[in-house]
């Protein structure tokens, strides 16, 4: 298997240890100035052991804050395609090492079939990108960022499935019941009632909001680096700048949102435009989905609770507002269907 390695730490690993020369595998780091364009030999476990240790590195790096990338940082770099490619090489490696980190943190994460699974991708998607050299293969590494999004693409599907299975394992030991426990695939041989007893709802809560935050944060920028490579070179005033339009109308996209709730979910929802014609830099597609779940959530809930009825639904309609400064937009979604009791939000 040939390797070509932009593993800075590897290189400089190889350049104090050379490597025994059985079952072994070329491995090129361009990255490496003692080495330069020279050819170094490793084996094959020599060279994981380099990306494992890498992922530790890079999961504890301190100029790379746990923060989500604001619009306006990846606008900064998109008037390049390898401005967007460099930053997207720089933000993805981290970001994936971190989310390893974060499922390590679950006692006995092992057990839980979905939980590493996503560890097991995360791995895959982080050794791929520091196996890749971005100045070195556009085309290339496009193709690996394509690999990388599609197989993240069931990330929230497992992610949910892990959650539901923790939430077993946090309480089967009680109020659910062993036969529920017994019902999910889980090695209670590694996850026990002392594994569960280090959770907490608290903590929990808390580790999703980092995982799925961190997520969204990866995916914007996949997703605008490749609408940026397929469209080339893109002028800094152009319209639109991979998903990013420089001129979108938040108040269009939420009358695309609801045109689509109407038409799938008995509901009324009136909207309000009070900031007239005020445009401004957001990734449409991302805005709508928002939307979608926002009003799929008002319209179920509103269906429930006052039927199918013609009148019923007028009398309690679903209003979304959309108001701006010159600073922000803000949109509202409210209804009348009667909120969530406190047993439920708990």
């Amino acid at each position: 298997t040939r390797f070509v390695a932009a593993s800075s730490l590897a290189a400089r690993a190889l350049a104090v240890a050379p490597p025994e020369s059985s079952g072994s595998a070329p491995c090129r780091s361009p990255t490496a100035a003692p080495l330069g364009k020279r050819s170094v030999t490793i084996t094959t476990d020599r060279l994981e052991e380099f990306v494992r240790a890498e992922l530790g590195f890079f999961a504890d790096r301190k100029d790379r804050p746990s923060k989500p990338l604001r619009l306006r940082e990846i606008l900064s770099v998109s008037s390049q395609p390898d401005n967007v490619r460099q930053l997207l090489h720089d933000e993805l490696p981290v970001r994936f090492a971190r989310r390893v980190k974060l499922i390590e943190r679950i006692p006995g994460w092992e057990a839980i079939p979905e939980l590493a699974a996503l560890h097991a991708m995360h791995s895959t998607s982080f050794r791929e990108l520091r196996l890749t050299d971005p100045s070195a293969d556009a085309e290339e590494y496009r193709r690996v960022i394509t690999t990388i999004q599609q197989r993240h693409k069931r990330v929230g599907s497992i992610f949910a499935e892990a959650l539901h299975k923790l939430n077993v394992a946090m309480t089967g030991f009680g109020e659910v019941g062993l036969a529920s426990v017994s019902s999910c695939s889980i090695d209670f041989g590694k996850f026990d009632s002392s594994a569960a007893a280090l959770l907490d709802w608290t903590m929990l809560e808390r580790w999703c909001e980092m995982f799925l935050g961190s997520r969204v944060s990866t995916e914007i920028q996949m997703s605008h680096y490749l609408a940026c490579a397929a469209a080339g070179t893109t002028g800094s005033s152009a319209a639109h700048v991979g998903i990013l339009d420089r001129q979108c109308d938040a108040f269009a996209i939420c009358e695309q949102a609801v045109a689509q709730v109407e038409s799938l979910h008995p509901c009324v929802i009136h909207t309000e435009n009070l900031c007239g014609d005020k445009r401004i830099c957001l990734p449409p597609r991302y805005l709508f989905l928002i939307l979608m779940e926002l009003l799929h959530n008002s319209a179920k809930a509103t269906s429930q609770v006052a039927g199918a009825s013609r009148q019923d639904l007028e009398a309690r309609p679903i209003r979304v507002a959309v108001c701006a400064n010159d600073k922000q937009i803000v949109i509202r979604v409210s209804d009348r269907a009667g909120g969530m009791t406190q047993l439920e939000t708990d």
